[in-house]
């Protein structure tokens, strides 16, 4: 009786709703196969059709959305247990791992030309590092240091708030601004985080030479130290 009740509400399901195999398998606790069986027999109108090619597509989009959500749970908790690996591993950062960190930053990142000393990124962290490191071992101030944006003249009416961006984040004076620079590149793309890009900040040091000179003949220091490394077994 049980049964044929149920093949009763498969069918209806089937011809009334336009539900998938799979849908009535689920609703009437049967198997899929079986309710193959059952509504073989029934055509689906092109409404029926349409509706339930709606709902798989549906379904599909789902589940990429939720997997896209788990990859960037799992991303996320990845970068957090780093984090706080990190925080662990360098609580108790030493002075001198503090001036080689920022040593192989500037080697990597800084100005190395003709007595000129400084440095551009876009990554707010990064220059709050250097420029921390530049006044703990150099002692510099802000005085010392004269700043420019690098942008392209699309954000032309975002000046303001990039300087005040920059301003906000890294503490900098309002007068150690020197003009935005505009580049005319024209960009084939549209970003949908426009107003969230800052472009980047370069900095330079004024009266650079014996700065400059100094960190160039540290970098040369570490490099041939790294050259002839050899760790202690």
């Amino acid at each position: 009786m049980a049964k044929s009740l149920q093949r009763i509400e498969a069918r209806r399901l089937r011809r009334e709703e336009g539900f998938s195999y799979k849908e009535i398998a689920k609703k009437v606790n049967v198997a899929k196969s079986t309710i193959s069986l059952w509504c073989q027999d029934i055509e689906l109108t092109a409404d029926q059709l349409r509706n339930l090619e709606i709902r798989s597509n549906l379904k599909n989009m789902k589940g990429r959305l939720i997997g896209a959500r788990v990859q960037r749970e799992r991303r996320l908790a990845l970068i957090k247990k780093g984090e706080d690996d990190g925080l662990l591993k360098f609580s108790s950062l030493t002075e001198n791992e503090f001036f080689i960190a920022g040593l192989a930053l500037y080697w990597a990142e800084g100005f190395k030309k003709g007595g000129h000393a400084g440095f551009c990124n876009t990554d707010p962290s990064m220059m709050k590092f250097i420029i921390n490191w530049l006044f703990t071992f150099f002692n510099l101030t802000y005085d010392d240091l004269k700043f420019r944006v690098d942008i392209n003249e699309a954000h032309i009416n975002r000046e303001e708030a990039v300087k005040e961006y920059w301003i906000q984040t890294l503490g900098i004076p309002c007068k150690q601004f020197q003009k935005t620079s505009f580049k005319n590149v024209i960009s084939k793309k549209v970003y949908e985080n426009f107003d969230q890009h800052y472009g980047t900040l370069r900095f330079e040091i004024l009266r650079a030479t014996r700065v400059s000179y100094s960190i160039l003949g540290l970098i040369l220091g570490l490099a041939k130290a790294g050259e002839s490394y050899k760790q202690v077994k």
